[in-house]
């Protein structure tokens, strides 16, 4: 897990806080939480990539939690690489992501274009409504606190959408 914003995981097992990318985990079930200091791209970069060889070498299964998507962007018109490159090949690579951003406008098209899965909760910024839009298949409106909506990418169906977290489960 990816904890740029270094305040949602505080005591969760596994943390580290090193700004030095930690190895991958070796063993099934465990959960490594990584919240470095400073977003240095060649470290989250070798992160990623570490993860991606461990998985692929063990031929067991890793995902990859980034709480937010949008620390992935390093500089204006540079995005990650390597998660382009997860997304591209993760599954053949015994990898998955959950890829969470509240600042969809800054991410490229790439980035979320070979997502299997959307859920999407209230946004604001115009071009986000606008990106969530054509990843539902029309703009989305919002009614109740807690609604949000789900489509599942490969189905032709409009998105699904839902009140709360208790009507999806």
């Amino acid at each position: 897990m990816l904890d740029i914003k270094n305040r949602d995981f505080l005591t969760w097992p596994g943390r580290i806080t090193d700004d030095k990318p930690p190895a991958a985990n070796r063993t099934t079930g465990r959960i490594q939480v990584w919240s470095p200091e400073l977003t240095v791209p060649e470290s989250v970069e070798a992160w990623q990539h570490n993860i991606k060889v461990q998985a692929e070498k063990q031929k067991q299964a890793a995902v990859i939690y980034y709480d937010e998507l949008a620390a992935l962007i390093y500089k204006a018109g540079s995005f990650s690489e390597e998660y382009r490159r997860i997304q591209k090949v993760g599954g053949g690579l015994y990898l998955s992501t959950l890829s969470l951003t509240q600042e969809l406008g800054g991410i490229p098209s790439t980035a979320y274009s070979q997502a299997q899965h959307f859920l999407c909760w209230r946004l604001q910024a115009a071009y986000d409504l606008q990106v969530a839009g054509g990843l539902l298949g029309f703009k989305p409106r919002w009614g109740a606190r807690y609604e949000f909506w789900y489509k599942n990418q490969d189905d032709d169906e409009l998105a699904y959408n839902y009140e709360d977290i208790h009507d999806f489960v």
